[in-house]
């Protein structure tokens, strides 16, 4: 997830196919530009003219249409969340008035949270068009409000971090994998003979930093979202935590409050105006790390694209060695 995971549920512009035309002409052009037939690709140019053909044709596509970023935007997600302490609110703890020491003790305290990232993984699902999304869900961070006697305020003490997040895997129907079963290309070769098996191979390199063609590997869906996640997020976020850990670790609200800081401050107000102050520090963090994430490249032969190639490369080889063992022509 990214901004525009890119998934494609409407045809662009370019391939709305009127019903006064041959359907099935012009959307054999667009399904596989590489093998269009004169035909074919006259239908498509009655259709959208010249310079969209061209543009179609000449990209070579791949033939399963898939979009290109898999990085999608939660729109239905919540603003940060402080987590609720379900037990009634106990009496405010006190950081002890301990001059230096006492500092130091509050600064170790602020800088031991790690954030977490537990990510949901829905069961695999099937699709030539849709395209594998990885999400930024939920951001959630917890804590308490304490009296530093020190400070004279009440001050925020972190606990926790969560960034949640989605990877729904999609994998392509099972004539566009060499070893259909299982979903991890350990299965046997079902899908290579003799006459396919260097059109396989060949295809599966073309494509290993890019998007699959005819053929794929699975593992390169999981590679490829794993990468946004745990490499690209989690790096994104990690550093914009600590910044916001720094601004909490000075966040206070004096005890007295009016014009000359004369009045006191009830428990209530206290904690009410730090967890204002903090959601606002992790809220504006959250988005910081959002922004930075969503501006990394999602394109073939980008990180994520590279971080796939092992598993292609893999299949590749697999192949390659059973065209060999079998004796097959070109082996």
């Amino acid at each position: 997830m990214r901004s525009g995971h890119g998934r494609r549920t409407e045809p662009t512009d370019d391939e709305r196919i009127p019903a006064s035309v041959d359907t099935a002409l012009a959307h054999g052009a667009l399904a596989r530009p590489g093998l269009a037939s004169p035909a074919s690709v006259a239908a498509l140019q009655r259709t959208v003219g010249n310079r969209a053909v061209q543009r179609i044709v000449s990209a070579n596509p791949p033939m399963i249409g898939r979009a290109v970023s898999h990085k999608e935007v939660n729109e239905d997600e919540l603003p940060i969340q402080l987590k609720r302490d379900p037990a009634a609110r106990p009496a405010l703890q006190r950081f002890p008035d301990e001059g230096g020491t006492g500092a130091l003790l509050r600064m170790a305290i602020q800088r031991a949270v790690d954030p977490t990232f537990p990510v949901n993984r829905p069961a695999p699902v099937r699709s030539n068009s849709d395209a594998s999304t990885t999400q930024v869900k939920a951001q959630q961070f917890g804590g308490k409000v304490k009296k530093d006697d020190a400070k004279r305020a009440y001050v925020f003490e972190l606990e926790s971090y969560t960034s949640n997040g989605e990877i729904q895997i999609v994998y392509y129907t099972n004539d566009h994998y060499p070893a259909p079963t299982p979903e991890d290309d350990s299965g046997a070769l079902s899908n290579v003979n003799s006459g396919n098996w260097k059109a396989v191979a060949d295809d599966l390199h073309s494509e290993r930093t890019g998007i699959a063609d005819d053929w794929s590997a699975y593992r390169a869906e999981v590679l490829h979202e794993d990468y946004h996640w745990n490499t690209e997020w989690v790096n994104t976020l990690t550093p914009e935590f600590r910044k916001a850990e720094a601004k909490l670790a000075k966040l206070k609200v004096p005890y007295k409050k009016g014009l000359f800081g004369k009045k006191e401050r009830t428990q209530a107000e206290g904690e009410s105006a730090v967890k204002e102050k903090a959601a606002k520090i992790m809220g504006d963090m959250a988005k910081t790390a959002k922004k930075k994430y969503f501006k990394l490249g999602d394109s073939p032969g980008d990180p994520p694209y590279i971080a796939q190639a092992p598993a292609v490369d893999a299949l590749e080889n697999r192949v390659r060695t059973h065209a060999k063992d079998q004796g097959w022509e070109g082996a």
